[in-house]
């Protein structure tokens, strides 16, 4: 069956799926002997790429180290899938940043894309596993691209996600966007009208001081 972190339809051909951000889902299905399993991100929200791929770092949902594969509509309007090592928060290398880096080979084969139709950009993958991983081992990064800027570019939401409990570390920018949003609202519509009050309370009110602004 699917684990706790599945909440959402999946694609047609796999087991499981979770909607990890608004109009972005990712559907999976292990290999029967758990030696691999097969990936699939959709995203419905205009993206000029989406990116999926096995998490780096210790944890597992680091983008850095993290090994993806992107897609995206090339200039001939023909879809195209690319494979990278992420070393560094920029947009990777075509020479130098080949998924599996540093003499390792790439754990991500049987790529493809599917090509824009009805809203929906999609990519697809086998990520290849260890024989002692369990679902929440199995630790994946994603991100979908601003629909203003073709691949490569800034992403215009991300995150990381293990399939056996759901949302892990690295957040989604929407997430941290409306976090912020809303600290920056809280401050301007209550702590500076808050001020004011008080400086008039202090310059002409019950706390009146002399000395106040000069």
């Amino acid at each position: 069956g699917c684990s706790a972190g599945a909440d959402a339809t999946p694609a047609g051909g796999f087991d499981c799926a979770s909607a990890v951000a608004e109009g972005v889902r990712i559907s999976w299905a292990f290999a029967s002997g758990r030696d691999s399993v097969r990936l699939r991100l959709d995203a419905t929200v205009g993206a000029s790429y989406v990116a999926l791929g096995a998490g780096g770092g210790a944890s597992g949902a680091k983008m850095l180290g993290s090994d993806i594969a992107v897609g995206y509509v090339g200039d001939s309007g023909g879809p195209v899938i690319k494979t990278y090592r992420l070393p560094q928060y920029s947009a990777p290398s075509e020479t130098d940043d080949a998924c599996g880096g540093g003499g390792d080979s790439c754990p991500l084969s049987e790529l493809a894309v599917a090509a824009p139709s009805g809203g929906v950009l999609a990519v697809e993958l086998r990520l290849a596993l260890s024989g002692s991983m369990d679902d929440d081992d199995v630790r994946l990064v994603w991100a979908v691209g601003n629909p203003d800027r073709e691949w490569p570019a800034m992403h215009a939401d991300y995150g990381a996600y293990a399939i056996g409990s759901g949302a892990v570390a690295l957040r989604s920018r929407k997430a941290a966007q409306f976090t912020h949003g809303a600290l920056m609202l809280t401050a301007w519509a209550g702590a500076a009208p808050a001020a004011a009050l008080v400086a008039r309370a202090v310059r002409w009110g019950a706390l009146a001081n002399g000395k106040w602004f000069q």
